[in-house]
């Protein structure tokens, strides 16, 4: 039988059992939107897509562990998981799910120590783990740091379990209501879909997407994903995108540029920086260039139309501030955090998490930019002042000295 590719898909937004652990907006959309990436027909589509959904720990762990079960060892198995992430009093993290008690971890959350045994025990020698929940990084709490000789074989391997969380051990994971889906989930999807492809072959490895996702996710905001490589290695394949490998697809934008100039509807200009950029591997070309490889690969599809094509070429000279918290496009929006309440601190916790913590939370995300915004304003106006303080001085000498030479004329004429 051949290699097969199985993803668990968990997602768990519903918390009945305590009042205090706030139902979330996304979770369920967040596990459907990896299900459509693995399952879309370009690229390589998973086997298997299991999502589990709304149910008890014990539920889960049940599903989780009859499927793993009849899967062999040259198998690759996916499990996500995106809800609430708790933290108990010996700093170990546990996954929320409906009969979950924030009071009664060990009894009523899957410990998180428990889902890696199940994974550890599990026939397929690749295996991929991603949690989009508050405190996810505290899953490195449940394994001890490789020695330098494991280091040398776990970077040579493409087996083992390669462990990927939405935050470190200190930090809540957020929802978008513009993505309408968790912030780390939403650049996980777009990763796996081919922009984490960042050299061009074709596939995405389990390294090209954490680089990925940890870089577009820190832009959001104080979240920093975090990895663990349980004698896994970055070689491990996550999926082929079904976009042609780099060489080629630079090969098809060259000869299109040069039809297009033939024609033409572009200046010799344009084409000579848009072949010059082309020299450059997608990990190497600047946030305008990507961009601009973005409309060089659209003009291959799209009918293309001159005007609008050279509209958004110039429009993406305009690069985005990296300091400031955007969602979409550049606009500063509010997203809220993966967690019941509001907490004006969130981001500034210790890296000793309190008891229980509650994952996935609520607060705005526009504070710090406004902040920065304000410091900014703030230094225009003391420039303002000195300028104005300057101009007042010279303003009194010139003044000073006409009155004196005004007085000196004066005791002149009267023959002082």
């Amino acid at each position: 039988m051949s290699a097969r590719r199985c993803a668990i898909l968990i997602s768990q937004d519903r918390f009945p059992e305590d009042d205090d652990l706030g139902d979330l907006s996304y979770a369920r959309s967040d596990a459907n939107a990896v299900a459509g990436v693995l399952e879309h027909e370009d690229g390589s589509t998973y086997d298997l897509v299991e999502k589990v959904e709304n149910g008890t720990h014990h539920q889960a762990l049940r599903k989780i562990e009859r499927i793993t079960a009849d899967l062999f060892e040259d198998d690759f198995l996916f499990v996500y998981y995106s809800g609430h992430g708790l933290v108990g009093s010996n700093d170990k993290l546990h996954l929320a799910f409906e009969n979950t008690e924030a009071r009664l971890l060990n009894s009523t959350a899957m410990k998180a120590g428990t889902l890696l045994d199940i994974l550890d025990d599990a026939k397929p020698s690749a295996r991929l783990l991603v949690l989009d929940c508050c405190y996810a990084g505290a899953i490195g709490a449940e394994f001890k740091r490789s020695s330098i000789e494991d280091a040398v074989r776990i970077e040579a391997s493409s087996h083992g379990t390669f462990v990927m969380t939405s935050a470190t051990s200190s930090q809540v994971a957020k929802e978008s209501p513009v993505y309408g889906q968790g912030v780390f989930t939403k650049h996980l999807v777009d990763g796996l879909n081919g922009a984490a492809d960042l050299d061009g072959d074709g596939r995405v490895s389990a390294d090209e997407l954490f680089s990925y996702v940890r870089k577009n996710t820190m832009r959001e905001g104080r979240q920093e994903p975090r990895r663990f490589n349980i004698d896994a290695g970055s070689s491990l394949i996550l999926r082929e995108t079904g976009h042609a490998p780099h060489d080629e697809l630079i090969e098809r934008i060259t000869h299109r540029l040069h039809e297009l100039h033939r024609e033409k509807q572009l200046a010799p200009s344009v084409v000579s920086e848009a072949i010059a950029q082309l020299d450059r591997r997608p990990y190497e070309m600047t946030d305008v260039e990507q961009a601009r490889f973005g409309l060089l690969k659209a003009s291959l599809e799209d009918p293309f139309i001159p005007g609008s094509f050279m509209e958004q070429w110039e429009r993406t000279r305009q690069s985005q501030n990296p300091n400031q918290s955007t969602v979409g496009h550049g606009t500063a929006e509010t997203i809220s955090n993966k967690k019941p309440k509001p907490d004006p601190d969130i981001g500034d916790k210790s890296d000793q998490p309190s008891n229980a913590h509650q994952g996935k939370a609520s607060t705005a995300n526009t504070t710090e930019t406004a902040q920065n915004t304000s410091s900014d304003q703030g230094g225009s106006t003391d420039q303002s002042d000195e300028k104005s303080t300057f101009e007042q001085i010279a303003d009194f000498a010139w003044k000073g000295a006409l009155w004196f030479f005004a007085i000196i004329i004066v005791l002149a004429f009267l023959g002082v």
